[in-house]
């Protein structure tokens, strides 16, 4: 059987997915803004108001959000965090639908099968809400083809493009 080298070095990291709290918050901050540098300071609140819906209600509305909940991934061995991950529902959103947030991988943990094994986290945890749809916004950069090629190599389609000042948005919808 030939398995894929970078499953294979998947398998022998010592990691764990846990529910974003106040003690990983920080490091996902981190890692967030690391990743996606174009962040307005509505979508920065994100992250802790998921942690706290009742005193950062302001933020779910600001940004039209029903809910949302994210995850993050721990190297065992370094204590680090190495990943992130998140769901959440739009208000306009019907009940089958929901988006994927702030999925990213630390650049030193990249092409080791991590994407792959969150964005199959993701989805699961999509189906466990019951959702029939997830989709995915992000932007057409250099910096996040090898993610978008493997949204489309899961089954994600493009459905729309807008075009800002300075930057392209794509928006991608999978069946669960």
């Amino acid at each position: 059987m030939n398995m894929d080298p970078a499953l294979n070095q998947f398998k022998t990291f010592q990691f764990k997915i846990e529910k974003l709290s106040r003690s990983t918050l920080l490091q996902a901050e981190l890692l967030r803004d690391k990743v996606f540098t174009q962040i307005d300071r509505k979508e920065k609140a994100s992250l802790i108001a998921s942690i706290d819906k009742d005193k950062f209600s302001h933020v779910y509305e600001d940004n039209e959000i029903k809910e949302m909940q994210y995850w993050v991934v721990i190297d065992k061995v370094n204590l680090k965090l190495i990943a992130l991950t998140g769901l959440y529902t739009e208000k306009e959103d019907n009940a089958e639908s929901c988006w994927l947030g702030w999925f990213c991988v630390d650049d030193e943990y990249r092409k080791k099968g991590f994407g792959k094994e969150l964005l199959n986290f993701s989805i699961n945890q999509a189906k466990e809400l019951s959702k029939e749809y997830l989709h995915i916004y992000t932007y057409n950069s250099l910096e996040h083809r090898v993610a978008i090629d493997m949204y489309k190599k899961y089954g994600f389609k493009e459905y729309n493009v807008k075009i800002t000042k300075y930057k392209q948005d794509l928006y991608f919808k999978r069946d669960i």
